[in-house]
C-alpha cells in the first residue's frame, strides 16, 4: 500500500509539473525547448547539447500500459531526454571517492560537508539506521571513517545531518529528527572512549525544547560572532541564536533564544511558509552587513506526511504548493525586513541556496518551470541571471551553491536527467549563456534508462585544492520503497584551471 501511494504521488508531481509548465509557458517552450544545438567555448572547455521537445509526452502515456502508469511516464520522458548529446573536455574528469552510501546504501543523501582541522567531514541522511558522519584526512577513496554512533544519540536518534559549520574552533552539526525533534551536536575533533568515535556533545535540547514540533533545521551561519540556526516548526520558521559558553567542556544546551519574532509578527510574512532555507551574511556596497534568509515550504515533507498518516490535508497542501511564493528576509542584528518581492515576482516556491562571489549575493530557487538565479550588489535591487532551469527540462531545484576558482558553482535536482553541476564562465554571470554544465548527468552512473539513481547535488566543499560534491539518491529510494543506490561523493581538481 505504501509503495502504491508513493508511486501515485510521484506521478502527480510529474504530471502537474508538465501541465503547469506547458499551460504557463507554451509559447516560450516552442521557442526555447525545441531541438536546438549550441556550444560554449571557454578555453578548452566545450559543451554541445540538444534539448528535446517534451510537448506531447502525456499523450504517449495512454498508449503504454504494460508497466503501469508510473513507470510508463518515467520511461517515455526519460527516453527522449537520454537522446541529448553532450561532450566534455577530457580534463573534466570527476573522481568518485566514496562507494555508494559509504558502503551502506541506506545512506541516501550526502547532506552536508565541512572542512575542520585537516579533515573533510560528510554528514548523511539514512532511512533505517539513522544519520552518520564520515571524515577523511585526504579525501581519497578508502580513507573514510565513521566518527559518530548511528543517529548521534541512541536514545533520541536523528534521521540526517543537515548542515555543519566551524564556530569558535569547534565543529557544529545540526540534524533532522521527525520523531524527537531537531538536535545540535558539537565536537573538538578528538576521539572519545571509543577509538573510532569522536567526542561529541549535545548542544541543544530536543527540538530546542519543543520536541518534534521542531523536526528540521538546515541553516547554520555565523553572523557578528554569533551562531544562528534556522529551524522549521509546525507553525513558524524560527531563527535561534546560541548565547552560551563556547568552551567545549561547558556547552550549554538550554542557552538558545528565538530572534525573529518581529518577522513572524510582520503582516508581510506568509504564515504558510514555515521552513527557513539557507542563510548567508553579505556586506552590500554601502558597507552594511546583513544576515539573509530564504523562507519557504517544500513538497517532500508533505508527501511523507501523507504517506505516513494518509490524511487528505497533506495531499491538499501539496496540490496547492505550486502557487506559493518564497520570501527572503534580512537581519541587521536587531530587526528583520523583507529584502525582495515574494518569489522575486515569479512563482519561485523556494529560495533554497545562497552564496557570495565578487561582492555579489546570489540566491538559487526552486521553480516548477525550472530554477532561477538572482543576484544583488546592494541587497535591495535584484537581477535575474538564470531562468527556466537553464533550458533543462525538469531541473526544478537549485539545491546548493558554492565557489571554486573564483566562479559560482551550483548543484541541481532533476528527477529524469539526474543530478547536474553547473559553473559560471566568469565571476560576474549575467545570463543563461554564462553558465556551463561541468558533469555528466547523474555523474554518468545511470545504467537504467528510466530510473535516475543520483537525482541531486546536496553538498559542496573545497578541500585540499579539489571541489567535492555530495549527491542524493532519495527519489530512487522513494520510488522503490527499498534500499536504493546510496549517495555518492565526487571530486575534481580543476574546471577552468584558474
Amino acid at each position: 500500500m505504501k509503495k502504491k501511494i508513493s508511486s501515485i504521488l510521484i506521478v502527480i508531481i510529474l504530471i502537474a509539473t508538465t501541465l503547469f509548465s506547458i499551460s504557463r509557458n507554451q509559447n516560450v517552450v516552442s521557442q526555447e525547448i525545441n531541438p536546438i544545438t549550441s556550444s560554449i567555448d571557454q578555453g578548452n572547455l566545450i559543451r554541445e547539447f540538444e534539448v528535446q521537445d517534451l510537448l506531447g509526452n502525456l499523450r504517449d502515456i495512454t498508449n503504454n500500459k504494460k508497466d503501469g502508469i508510473c513507470n510508463s511516464f518515467l520511461r517515455i520522458l526519460s527516453s527522449k531526454i537520454q537522446s541529448d548529446k553532450k561532450t566534455y573536455h577530457k580534463d573534466l574528469e570527476w573522481e568518485q571517492v566514496v562507494d555508494e552510501g559509504f558502503g551502506d546504501k541506506d545512506n541516501t543523501i550526502a547532506w552536508s560537508m565541512e572542512e575542520y582541522n585537516g579533515y573533510l567531514y560528510v554528514g548523511t541522511r539514512t532511512d533505517v539506521k539513522k544519520c552518520q558522519i564520515y571524515r577523511s584526512p585526504t579525501g581519497d577513496k578508502g580513507t573514510w571513517e565513521k566518527v559518530i554512533l548511528d543517529g548521534f544519540d541512541i536514545n533520541f536518534p536523528s534521521d540526517g545531518v543537515r548542515n555543519m559549520i566551524v564556530y569558535k574552533d569547534l565543529l557544529w552539526a545540526v540534524t533532522d529528527s521527525w520523531e524527537f525533534g531537531s538536535q545540535v551536536f558539537v565536537t573538538n575533533g578528538e576521539y572519545g572512549d571509543n577509538d573510532s568515535i569522536l567526542n561529541w556533545k549535545k548542544a541543544n535540547e530536543n527540538g530546542f525544547g519543543k520536541g518534534n514540533i521542531i523536526q528540521s533545521s538546515r541553516s547554520l551561519r555565523v553572523y557578528k560572532n554569533k551562531l544562528y540556526i534556522g529551524a522549521r516548526s509546525n507553525e513558524n520558521p524560527l531563527v535561534y541564536r546560541y548565547n552560551g559558553d563556547t568552551n567545549f567542556d561547558n556547552i550549554q544546551p538550554e542557552n538558545w533564544s528565538i530572534i525573529n519574532q518581529d518577522m513572524l509578527d510582520n503582516k508581510d510574512h506568509n504564515p504558510l511558509l514555515v521552513l527557513p532555507g539557507m542563510m548567508m551574511n553579505f556586506t552590500s556596497n554601502d558597507g552594511k552587513e546583513y544576515l539573509y534568509l530564504g523562507i519557504y515550504e517544500e513538497p517532500i515533507p508533505l508527501l511523507e506526511e501523507f504517506i505516513r498518516t494518509q490524511k487528505i490535508i497533506y495531499l491538499l497542501k501539496f496540490l496547492n504548493y505550486p502557487l506559493w511564493k518564497s520570501e527572503i528576509w534580512r537581519y541587521n542584528g536587531s530587526s528583520w525586513e523583507k529584502a525582495v518581492e515574494d518569489g522575486f515576482g515569479n512563482i519561485n516556491v523556494a529560495a533554497i541556496s545562497a552564496q557570495v562571489l565578487n561582492n555579489t549575493l546570489y540566491f538559487g530557487t526552486s521553480n516548477i518551470i525550472g530554477i532561477e538565479i538572482w543576484k544583488t550588489i546592494d541587497g535591495k535591487n535584484w537581477t535575474q541571471i538564470a531562468k527556466r532551469g537553464l533550458g533543462q527540462p525538469f531541473t526544478m531545484w537549485c539545491w546548493r551553491m558554492h565557489t571554486f576558482e573564483n566562479r559560482l558553482i551550483f548543484g541541481t535536482f532533476n528527477i529524469l536527467r539526474g543530478c547536474q553541476i553547473w559553473a559560471s564562465t566568469s565571476n560576474n554571470p549575467k545570463t543563461n549563456k554564462d553558465f556551463i554544465q561541468i558533469n555528466i548527468d547523474c555523474m554518468g552512473n545511470n545504467d537504467d534508462p528510466f530510473l535516475v539513481k543520483q537525482d541531486g547535488v546536496r553538498s559542496f566543499e573545497v578541500f585540499k585544492g579539489h571541489l567535492y560534491a555530495g549527491t542524493a539518491a532519495f527519489m530512487d529510494f522513494l520510488i522503490k520503497q527499498q534500499k536504493g543506490s546510496g549517495c555518492e561523493v565526487w571530486r575534481i581538481p580543476k574546471i577552468f584551471g584558474i
